[in-house]
């Protein structure tokens, strides 16, 4: 009731007239159908700020008019209906049921409004968010620093008076809807916001003697962002629009891991699409907050950034083993993730970071120096190299070792057999089953018992890696001599659960 009320108060106090806009070009009758219900429908679930609705289908079955000339053709008889606000809408597109109420929020102050990209492709069963795609703007300059596919799509909502003043290039068969949105932006206030009005149904696309190609609107649009970049000045590689950048990207992180819109294994991906430079904070640890720097292509400041997480079983697990205090040996530091929360656990005892990729090696001396973590230093070597580089004090007191895939040979370790001895350290594996039997099969006659991670199920789970070659999907694994009830005691049950296999 109190929902019912808010309405019509809104109503009563902006009268507002809305009208949608649809051309129906070549093959879009039958569509135009389920669109128009789509219209009716949000309608029915609520009008938001409106009080009357006008439904305007252009027809040009014909397809002579083109998608411009039709949209201006709706403007007008939105005009002569006394409309005040406008929803583009094509044929083969569906309004989303809350559509008019999400406008509520933004008739005031706005002259033109869009929401997030919807997508629904012909075999599924429900509509899915495009991702990636910048989820706020609110300027030009949104509008000329990203590529076309990840900000606007028609669907919006637009004063009357305005789209009557911009208006849509009949001259253009394509890309004609940028050229319309950079107008657009240029002179008015427009905004987009994380809200959803429309559903873009996918392969529905009209045909006719003024149809474009994809083809033909990815040049038009990219000739046509050159030449406005030119004409504002706009330098998409200047220290504005880097900062700009780094804004759009981080809010499209902090949305996509609010909803889990992205799997692990998207997340490098989206990285290079849309990469980001600046810091990654992370702060749910022991030991406080510290931060990363991502330089577009880190694999562990992807996931943090898409997700908000990285093996975070694991990674928990491997600080809650180094309480003891003692030397830490991280062999393959990578940028220095691990290093870090072994750092913050242990401090102020010694980590010893040993990395010879070149790339790994500036990322983890970027961000020791950036966390000021004075109990982390480095040895650049080998793999085959490490027996030779380690000194006594470099593992006096072991406590832990962690190794990636990179350095998983037996030869790496086998000038530490008596340090692995006398110390009996935990060792953290990052890498798939057969490198890990190797390993194992050295320790195994020191009392060593091998557990895989099972970061999904966060699981702790006793096993052979002979027998488990398909069984670790994340390549996690702990070989220790404690007990098993012990360790987790130590870790805490909240981590996780130990599983006898």
């Amino acid at each position: 009731m109190l929902d019912m009320l808010t309405g019509w108060l809104r109503c009563a106090v902006h009268r507002l007239r809305v009208a949608v806009i649809t051309p129906v070009g070549p093959g879009h009758e039958s569509l135009y159908s389920e669109c128009r219900a789509s219209v009716e429908r949000a309608w029915r679930s609520g009008r938001g700020p409106f009080a009357t609705l006008s439904l305007i289908d252009v027809d040009d079955s014909g397809g002579r008019l083109g998608r411009s000339r039709a949209r201006n053709i709706g403007i007008e008889r939105a005009v002569a209906e006394r409309a005040d606000w406008i929803f583009f809408l094509d044929a083969d597109d569906l309004m989303v049921a809350s559509a008019f109420e999400t406008m509520s929020d933004w008739v005031d102050g706005h002259d033109a409004v869009w929401g997030l990209i919807l997508g629904l492709s012909p075999a599924a069963a429900a509509p899915h968010l495009r991702v990636p795609q910048i989820i706020g703007m609110d300027g030009l300059n949104d509008l000329l620093l990203f590529e076309p596919f990840l900000t606007l799509q028609m669907g919006h909502f637009v004063r009357t008076p305005v789209a009557a003043a911009v208006r849509f290039d009949e001259s253009l068969d394509a890309g004609e809807d940028f050229d319309y949105y950079l107008r657009l932006w240029t002179t008015y206030r427009c905004r987009k916001i994380a809200g959803e009005f429309f559903i873009n149904r996918h392969a529905l696309h009209s045909t006719g003697p003024r149809a474009a190609s994809a083809s033909d609107w990815v040049t038009a649009v990219h000739d046509r962002l050159r030449s406005e970049r030119i004409n504002h000045h706009f330098d998409i590689h200047s220290d504005a629009a880097l900062a700009l950048r780094n804004q759009r990207i981080a809010e499209l992180h902090r949305f996509c891991r609010l909803q889990a819109l992205v799997s692990a294994d998207e997340c490098m991906a989206l990285s290079r699409k849309m990469p980001f430079f600046g810091e990654i904070e992370i702060d749910e640890y022991q030991g406080g907050m510290f931060v990363l720097c991502d330089d577009g292509a880190d694999p562990v400041c992807a996931r943090l950034a898409w997700i908000g997480e990285y093996q975070s079983f694991a990674s928990s697990l491997w600080q809650s083993l180094l309480g003891d205090g003692g030397t830490v040996l991280d062999i393959g530091a990578g940028d220095g993730f691990y290093a870090l929360l072994a750092a913050r656990a242990l401090a102020p005892t010694r980590v010893v970071c040993i990395e010879h990729d070149d790339v790994n090696e500036a990322r983890l001396r970027r961000n020791v120096a950036r966390n000021a973590a004075d109990n982390i230093d480095f040895l650049r070597a080998l793999p085959e190299d490490i027996n030779g580089c380690l000194s006594e004090a470099d593992v006096t007191g072991l406590t832990a070792i962690r190794i990636s895939a990179g350095y998983a040979v037996p030869a790496t370790m086998s000038g530490l057999k008596k340090t692995v001895g006398d110390y009996q350290p935990d060792f953290l594996l990052e890498m798939p089953a057969p490198l890990v039997v190797d390993l194992y099969g050295w320790l195994k006659p020191l009392h060593y018992q091998c557990y895989v991670i099972a970061e999904n199920e966060r699981e702790l789970r006793r096993c052979d890696p002979a027998d488990a070659a398909g069984a670790c999907a994340d390549g996690y694994w702990l070989l220790t001599v404690r007990l098993p009830q012990a360790l987790m005691e130590k870790a805490g049950f909240a981590l996780g659960r130990y599983v006898q296999t």
